[in-house]
C-alpha cells in the first residue's frame, strides 16, 4: 500500500521538474541578444541572433581554433577570427540571414534582423 501512495508524488515531481526545465531553457527568441555572437565548441551562440538594421554585432571566438562568420548570401562576413579574437559586422537589411563558418562548413547560424522602429 505504501508503494501505491508514492506514485502520485512521483508523478508530481516529474511534472514539476519538466516544467522547471521548460521555463529555464526557453527559446533564443525569448530575449534581446546582448550584442555579441560567440563561436565556442564549434557552434554559434545565440542561434538565432536577434538584431536591428544598422546594428553593429561583435563576433567573438572563444574556441581554440580559427573561425569566420560568413553570410551564405555574402552580405556580411568577418575575416579570420583567431582564438580569443573578435571582429564586428553590421547588419544592413531586415529579414533572416543564414551564415556559416567558411573554415568549418558544418557550423551554421541565423541572424533575424528587424527594421528600426521610428519614434513618434
Amino acid at each position: 500500500m505504501l508503494a501505491a501512495g508514492r506514485r502520485p508524488l512521483r508523478l508530481v515531481l516529474v511534472v514539476v521538474v519538466v516544467a522547471a526545465v521548460s521555463v529555464s531553457c526557453g527559446t533564443s527568441e525569448d530575449h534581446r541578444d546582448a550584442g555579441a555572437i560567440t563561436m565556442q565548441e564549434f557552434a554559434f551562440n545565440p542561434n538565432p541572433f536577434l538584431a536591428t538594421v544598422g546594428e553593429s554585432v561583435r563576433v567573438v571566438n572563444l574556441d581554440s581554433v580559427v573561425h569566420t562568420l560568413t553570410a551564405d548570401d555574402g552580405s556580411v562576413a568577418t575575416g579570420r577570427v583567431e582564438s580569443g579574437g573578435a571582429d564586428t559586422i553590421t547588419v544592413t537589411r531586415p529579414g533572416v540571414t543564414a551564415y556559416h563558418c567558411a573554415i568549418h562548413n558544418f557550423m551554421r547560424g541565423l541572424i533575424r534582423t528587424k527594421k528600426q522602429t521610428r519614434s513618434k
